[in-house]
């Protein structure tokens, strides 16, 4: 108990999954740990896939969301497109999830929805219904969940909300916070509308992440902070702000990066004299195409 052990693999290893491994699967966690020059990843069908052809419900206009496990993603994103799957899990039945969705989005009492049990299996059925109604019932175990949206929202957000807010809207202590200007002209850079990943590496107070999410409120964001006092600042500005896609991590980045998704666009906010190392590390997980920017205020850091 409390030691660690590493293993070293000398052959092959073969990881049997159901699915894609990489949609909320095993094959994310494998790539993370030993990296992608060293998986090979042979994808099946999904239940997501296999559950919107048997529906010939289009994917351009869907996303999909997970209650699976770990997975807590935002519910109310389904607001911004026509169809949305939300896979379940044994403690999160579609009751839950229903019951959560008329809460985040009041209209949707009156939308219609699909519940797909067991697929590919000899007690598959797809039960359609308005979501009131599905949310009565219990379904048999794997299950997920499909949401038709006929009140689409455009994603507008930049003609909401005020783009570099001000320092007030923003907990924070002694003046220490990444102020309104170098904010606006920073967020600009990271070319976010498009992006779907962002590390905030020395967050602070959170003002960058917190921003980049209301700019794009399909981005998940990543702050990174190894100040314990911050944390707090992190989860109350979020909160504060309305921000439900930011995960806040406490600790050494060098460590935390291993279990991120690979980003597509990383914020270097700190790092001192581990700042190189980030840096090149960041760099190294960067998706290619991805954008990082990095602020900096001494000349040692330039250098």
């Amino acid at each position: 108990m409390g030691t660690q052990s590493k293993i070293f693999i000398t052959k092959s290893v073969v990881v049997l999954a159901t699915g894609d491994p990489l949609l909320s699967g095993i094959g994310n966690t494998i790539i993370n740990n030993l990296g992608k020059d060293k998986v090979h990843i042979i994808p099946g069908i999904s239940s997501p896939q296999a559950a919107l052809s048997k529906l010939c419900i289009d994917t351009k206009n869907t996303i999909v969301l997970s209650r699976h496990a770990s997975h807590a993603d935002d519910l109310s994103l389904i607001k911004f497109f026509k169809h949305g799957v939300i896979l379940t899990s044994n403690k999160t039945a579609p009751k839950q999830v229903i019951e959560e969705l008329f809460g985040l989005i009041p209209d949707s009492k009156n939308w219609t929805g699909y519940i797909c049990q067991c697929l590919g299996m000899p007690d598959e059925k797809i039960f359609k219904d308005n979501l009131k109604n599905l949310a009565e019932n219990k379904y048999l175990d794997p299950n997920l969940v499909i949401i038709a949206n006929p009140d689409l929202q455009a994603i507008n957000s930049l003609n909401n909300i005020n783009f570099g807010q001000p320092d007030n809207n923003f907990i924070h202590d002694n003046n220490m916070i990444t102020h309104s200007e170098v904010r606006a002209v920073t967020l600009s850079k990271l070319f976010l509308q498009g992006s779907k990943i962002l590390w905030d590496v020395g967050a602070g107070y959170g003002s960058i992440g917190i921003e980049a999410a209301l700019l794009n409120p399909l981005l998940k964001v990543y702050s990174i902070e190894k100040n314990i006092k911050r944390i707090d600042h992190i989860k109350n500005n979020s909160k504060n702000m309305g921000v439900k896609t930011l995960k806040i991590f406490h600790g050494n980045a060098l460590e935390i990066f291993k279990d991120l998704p690979y980003p597509d666009r990383v914020f270097i906010g700190g790092g001192g004299k581990y700042l190189e190392k980030i840096f090149i590390n960041c760099f190294d997980r960067l998706i290619i195409g991805g954008i990082l920017t990095l602020n900096t205020v001494t000349i040692e850091s330039f250098i």
